[in-house]
């Protein structure tokens, strides 16, 4: 009754129970219903029961990592843990189950890492993961990371995908940066911002875009007008460097939307750009 009372507080207490109750069901479906890493304290017997492991990933999907490797292949498990923990997939061994791995990066794209080989070439699921974390695209396969489709859906929910992007478009890789928003400073771990491709395409800087007749400036100014998503203060600091580079070119942008197309056009023909201009 003592145990009982204590895994029903706080079912981690069973790490502290005798063996035997350890091996008691009843105790231990209390324990791991009130707090899901008590699995880990389970007797071997129990970590191989559906019904108390099923308990324990329903709180969470992490806890898979304590079941038995047999319930580890489990489809049902293994569904129940990944649709609540996407990054669970990593204990299933069921990785190149097509249903399950679409389960797991619908929950969290970066759960593509964990998937087989194949699957991490199959476009469905590539789809998926992107859709939610862009730069999840890092694990698909080399064939995917060149498919424009794939890389401009990424660009979608994550603007650090560029450097996916300019592989593929080199010529228009300032344009896309501007148009997904990449931030100036980008990441000071490992993602380049806004600052570093003008330094790397300097001339792109003044390049319209054919379809549309926009040049990046343009692009800025219209992401900080109409950017409500959280990040324009990070749009802001774009288009003041970008101003600092198009000083020219401002001249002739009115903010409100209405420009000199013709006389725009010409002056950014005109205005040539150089590292100098650069102020990051």
């Amino acid at each position: 009754e003592v145990v009982m009372a204590a895994v029903s507080y706080e079912g981690g207490a069973l790490r502290y129970a005798s063996e035997s109750l350890k091996n008691d069901k009843e105790v231990v479906m209390t324990a791991v219903s009130n707090n899901g890493s008590a699995l880990s304290a389970a007797s071997r017997s129990l970590r191989n029961d559906k019904e108390v492991v099923m308990a324990a990933v329903s709180l969470h999907g992490y806890y898979l990592c304590y079941a038995h490797y047999s319930l580890r292949h489990d489809k049902e498990i293994v569904m129940a843990a990944v649709s609540s923990y996407g990054n669970a997939l990593q204990y299933a061994s069921l990785k190149n189950d097509k249903e399950v791995v679409m389960a797991a990066v619908s929950n969290h794209g970066y759960a593509l890492e964990y998937a087989s080989n194949s699957l991490k070439n199959d476009k469905e699921v590539v789809m998926g993961a992107i859709s939610n974390h862009g730069n999840a695209l890092r694990y698909a396969s080399d064939s995917l990371k060149e498919d424009l489709e794939v890389v401009l859906a990424s660009l979608e929910t994550d603007p650090y995908a560029i450097t996916y992007a300019k592989k593929l478009v080199p010529n228009d890789t300032i344009y896309l940066a501007a148009k997904f928003g990449v931030p100036w400073d980008g990441d000071s771990c490992c993602y380049e911002g806004l600052c570093h491709l003008v330094e790397q395409y300097p001339d792109q800087v003044y390049k319209f875009d054919v379809e549309t007749g926009l040049c990046p400036f343009m692009l800025v100014a219209s992401r900080q007008q109409n950017d409500n998503d959280g990040g324009s203060s990070q749009n802001l600091d774009a288009l003041f460097n970008m101003i600092k580079i198009c000083t020219e070119l401002v001249k002739f942008y009115d903010f409100c939307g209405e420009t000199n197309d013709e006389d725009f056009h010409v002056v950014a023909k005109k205005q040539k750009m150089s590292h100098a201009n650069v102020v990051n």
